[in-house]
């Protein structure tokens, strides 16, 4: 064997055994002189801590920090003059490792170069009276320059300090704190050079809470932190700074750069960048407010995000500023979802300057944001959401789009847009629930150009549409919305009012107020836009948009809301009638709307109406109505309303001037029609200068008794009679007709139902010729027209009339 190989193993050979020597030594010393040691170490550690140290035990190992030495004091505990009242220790460890320089113990010194803390925790709190155990932290007596080796032993215990498995505790009662961390595994190493100490740590921590305040809830709650870096001390400036340190909390990674003054400026600034952080990452570690606040919006892409933290260390809220950046991201908040956003934000808890860092106090600003709502382009110049314990929105969006794209977007069952352009720019400011016009208030425009809008359920196109539309607060304002209709051309505007309530959860019935205009009204048309939809089983689409939602929340409040419509129009076609001045007040509300006032002009006389309309189920309706004719062309009258139902009788029979007045219910279908067997009501009507022309009963008479007399044009006095509108039909009381060429007198039932039963009084003087037959004077019902004949007028199953002899007449009730 090489000697020098040799010589090398008796130096390992006789250190070993001097090491062995004197781990031997040392350890049947310590054994030896335990109590006294343990007396000495609590002595010389209580010149520097506050408080009571107890140690349970002491002993020497070698193999765990070998080649150096190791004193483990046992169950270590340091507590407070009060600690028998709240059972609070500062300072627990079941193992503390003082390792002995190897070095210095060879030269005879005793120099400690590391502490080791295993299984046990540090309790620092202020209790509701204002008492703290944090006193016992403050060092008893600085050391002077010059001090002796023991006293700077002491103070090289924190060159080299590894935790392991403790727990720090921070609890301040008055203050509302509370920090709350596990330090699963901490490694700190100091190198000194003048008056500056550079830190190496290394760390690996669960923060359980980091409350500021607790009411307000945890930041980092529940999160692993990870790291490995340097911080610098400056011992003159009392200052610990460090500079763009790596640390995982999570799974994600941040820089902090920072800076500590912990001399009598006692503060601290604090700067945190990470890139590519989730939202919903973001919010784990914020306090429920601030992350409520925050998920407000939801962001799917990962943003960038630059945070400064400052204030004061001695208490008190620090100074939060948080900048963040996303591009190209989706958004998703409450009422609307974003595509390819991008934005650029802040949030900051001191919004106005001086009133504290706290969340009512606290903004989050976003501002250029611009995306697409389905294909519909979207720019928001800024949205702020305050004070994050009652929430309030401002936000201000414009948009120019394309008629047609509001279709993905809204997703109306009742609306499509077919073509056009259109421009829009709102502001709104108020609460983000429970809203209303008295914490609300909603701005801005949207109009529309050359647009052609299909009104789905009667498939009736407003074409050329021009229109403006105000939001006003609480209200939205049509100034005008003009188009064509069925070819002629309809001037709109309208307001509606608590059109806020529509973005709230607790909804206020809206009510609409609307005018229309139009030379000429196709009134079927009209009458079919105003409809109330009655709601039914319909099939929702496969995903249904945010707005679009809305859009049907719309139309289901308007249905339940109230609307008032005024229709005027200079001529009014409906059905077969051809009118002038027409003028109608109609009303909505719930399931009854109302035809307050309809008016027009009619030939030389006018027509008023009144209806009203319940409805009950979607296939039931009850109608009522009055109808007031005064001077009317019966002819024209009776072809303009179809006969009013009336069959074998029609305005090629009547002529004359009409005035009238019914006041009438009945039942009616989902389509609008009527159920004869429901009908109930009253009417009086007066017929003046009148004819029947090839009227068929009249001509079965002229057959029958008459054949020399000519009953094709008969003129008569006036007509009047009050007549009973009950069980399917017209109940006739006694009426005379006294005709140019007979006199009559008629009663009984005209039915709707193939129900007809009249009862006709022929008298006999009918049988010489009149001989004024132009002018027939006027006769009251209740004559009773002497030796008569009676005939008896009913119908078949087809609805055919018939007339026959009818002997027994008289001894007929009545």
């Amino acid at each position: 064997m090489n000697k020098w190989v040799k010589w090398l193993l008796r130096i390992l050979v006789s250190g070993t055994m001097l090491l062995l020597l004197i781990f031997i030594s040392l350890s049947y010393y310590v054994n030896k002189n335990k109590q006294e040691l343990i007396l000495k170490a609590t002595t010389a550690i209580h010149k520097n801590i506050s408080g009571h140290i107890t140690i349970g035990d002491l002993n020497v190992t070698f193999f765990r920090h070998f080649p150096s030495f190791s004193i483990r004091l046992i169950n270590v505990t340091v507590t407070d003059s009060l600690y028998e009242k709240h059972r609070r220790p500062l300072l627990t460890a079941e193992n503390l490792f003082v390792r002995l320089s190897t070095p210095a113990l060879l030269r005879g010194r005793l120099l400690i170069n590391k502490l080791t803390l295993r299984n046990g925790g540090i309790d620092v709190f202020t209790d509701s009276t204002g008492y703290s155990n944090a006193h016992l932290l403050k060092a008893k007596n600085p050391s002077p320059p010059g001090a002796n080796e023991s006293e700077q032993m002491t103070r090289q215990l924190l060159d080299w300090v590894v935790i392991e498995n403790f727990r720090f505790s921070l609890e301040d009662v008055p203050g509302d704190k509370k920090y709350d961390i596990n330090i699963n595994a901490l490694n700190a190493k100091v190198n000194r050079t003048g008056s500056i100490y550079s830190v190496t740590l290394k760390k690996e921590l669960l923060v359980n809470s980091l409350a500021f305040k607790k009411k307000n809830g945890s930041f980092i709650g529940n999160q692993r932190v990870q790291g490995e870096y340097q911080l610098q001390f400056d011992s003159k400036e009392k200052k610990l700074s460090f500079k763009d340190i790596k640390m995982i909390i999570g799974e994600q990674p941040f820089l902090f750069t920072g800076r500590f003054w912990l001399g009598k400026e006692n503060r601290f600034d604090l700067h945190i960048q990470s890139k590519q952080l989730l939202v919903n990452f973001a919010r784990s570690l914020l306090t429920p407010k601030i992350s409520k606040a925050v998920g407000l919006a939801d962001v799917k892409k990962p943003l960038d995000v630059n945070a400064t933290i400052a204030g004061g260390l001695a208490g008190g809220d620090p100074r939060v500023e948080v900048k963040f950046i996303a591009r190209n991201a989706d958004l998703s908040t409450k009422w609307i979802q974003l595509k390819n956003a991008s934005f650029t934000g802040e949030y900051l808890n001191e919004r106005i300057p001086g009133l504290g860092y706290t969340d009512e106090n606290s903004h989050i600003y976003i501002k250029e944001l611009t995306g697409q709502l389905d294909s519909l382009p979207l720019q928001i110049r800024e949205l702020k959401v305050m004070n994050l314990v009652s929430p309030k929105l401002s936000v201000q969006l414009t948009t120019q789009f394309r008629a047609s794209d509001l279709n993905s977007v809204i997703q109306s069952k009742t609306l499509q847009f077919m073509s056009g352009i259109g421009e829009a720019a709102i502001s709104y400011e108020g609460r983000t629930d429970s809203i209303s016009s008295k914490n609300s208030r909603l701005q801005g425009f949207l109009t529309f150009n050359q647009t052609d809008i299909l009104v789905i359920g009667p498939q009736a196109i407003l074409k050329n549409c021009r229109s403006r539309i105000r939001f006003e607060n609480a209200n939205l304002i049509v100034d005008s919305l003009n188009a064509n209709l069925a070819g002629q051309p309809v001037y709109m505007q309208g307001q509606a009012n608590n059109v806020l309530s529509l973005l709230s959860d607790d909804h206020v019935p809206v009510s609409l107020n609307w005018n229309i205009y139009a030379p000429v009204i196709n009134l079927n048309s009209i009458q079919s836009i105003l409809q109330r939809k009655i709601s039914a089983a319909t099939s929702a689409p496969a995903k249904k948009t945010k707005i679009g939602a809305t859009i049907e929340n719309i139309d289901h409040l308007l249905s339940s809301g109230r609307v008032t419509a005024s229709l005027r129009a200079d001529r009014l076609q409906f059905q077969k009638m051809d009118a002038r001045n027409f003028a109608a007040d109609i009303f909505l509300e719930g399931n009854k709307w109302s035809v307050k006032k309809a008016t027009l002009r009619h030939g030389d006389g006018s027509v008023l109406v009144t209806a009203n309309v319940v409805e009950l189920s979607p296939n039931q309706m009850k109608f009522s109505s009055t109808i007031d004719l005064k001077n009317v062309d019966a002819a024209k009258t009776f072809y303009a309303f179809e006969n009013f139902g009336i069959t074998g009788f029609g305005h090629h029979n009547l002529r004359g001037t009409l005035s009238a007045n019914a006041r009438y219910s009945l039942m009616m279908n989902g389509k609008g029609e009527p159920s004869w067997k429901t009908i109930n009501g009253t009417a009086s009507f007066s017929l003046k200068n009148g004819a029947l022309l090839n009227f068929p009963p009249l001509m079965s008479i002229q057959k029958t008794a008459f054949k020399n007399r000519d009953f094709s044009h008969v003129r008569f006095a006036e007509i009047q009679n009050k007549l009973r509108l009950e069980n399917a039909g017209i109940l006739i009381n006694r009426m005379a007709i006294n005709s140019s060429v007979l006199t009559l007198f008629v009663q009984g039932i005209y039915g709707f139902m193939n129900n007809t039963d009249i009862s006709i009084q022929v008298p006999l003087k009918n049988l010489k010729k009149k001989e004024d037959e132009a002018h027939p004077e006027f006769i009251r019902g209740d004559s009773k027209g002497g030796m008569s004949v009676f005939l008896r007028a009913s119908a078949d199953n087809t609805g055919k009339i018939s007339i026959k002899y009818d002997p027994l007449a008289r001894f007929r009730k009545k």
